[in-house]
């Protein structure tokens, strides 16, 4: 078994260490939350999930965000009471800054966080992160990142394409790019014309990362 916490699992991984007898199980939380706030021991059936919240805390899901509750729950930063109070609703639940969604059987989904948010033209949010996630399930990726850049003087919807070379078992680069291309195309047309991605730049290198390896959005 596999127990991974920090970063998302690409649903890949799942697939791959399943076929070799290794079960994944992953899960969410903060330092604020002790770690704990959910647990996913169903990886494969739900491979996008962040699993269920552990027993003896409460959530609840307000404009978007998760807010949690419990004895878990740090009581504040240390002496730090702006910050603090910045962290806790008024009637005391913890601001976690992500965005997510809960499925009918209770399995909890992240689907961004609040201050990566991107402003349409329109005045409409999109979470980059949403936009991220059918780039994860493609077995060519191995990571990505949207973010808003400009394109002939506009500003539009980007994204940065890190390739799982070794699924393109030594290809030259350009079949590498047409293929990623076709994946945005194939991304844009579930989406509606405003959030669709405009312009899209394949890597060669690797992104620069956080101490916890995630990608760093900078």
């Amino acid at each position: 078994m596999i127990i991974s916490g920090a970063a998302n699992v690409p649903p890949r991984l799942v697939d791959i260490f399943t076929k070799l007898g290794v079960e994944f199980c992953f899960g969410y939380g903060l330092t604020e939350t002790a770690n704990l706030t959910s647990a996913n021991a169903d990886a494969v059936t739900h491979p996008t999930s962040i699993g269920k919240v552990y027993p003896g805390q409460e959530i609840r899901i307000v404009d978007g965000e998760l807010q949690v509750k419990g004895d878990n729950v740090f009581s504040g930063y240390y002496k730090d009471p702006e910050k603090t109070a910045e962290a806790f609703t008024e009637d005391g639940w913890f601001r976690t800054g992500d965005l997510c969604r809960m499925d009918d059987e209770g399995f909890v989904y992240i689907t961004g966080r609040i201050k990566n948010l991107i402003i349409l033209p329109n005045g409409e949010n999109v979470s980059p992160e949403s936009l991220e996630e059918p780039f994860y399930a493609d077995p060519c990726v191995r990571d990505a990142m949207v973010k808003e850049d400009e394109l002939n003087g506009t500003q539009v919807i980007a994204i940065e394409i890190l390739p799982f070379m070794p699924a393109f078992d030594g290809k030259p680069f350009e079949e590498v790019e047409a293929y990623m291309n076709a994946l945005v195309d194939k991304v844009n047309a579930t989406l509606p014309s405003t959030h669709q991605i405009r312009k899209v730049t394949v890597r060669t290198e690797d992104f620069k990362r956080t101490g916890s390896m995630k990608v760093a959005r900078v």
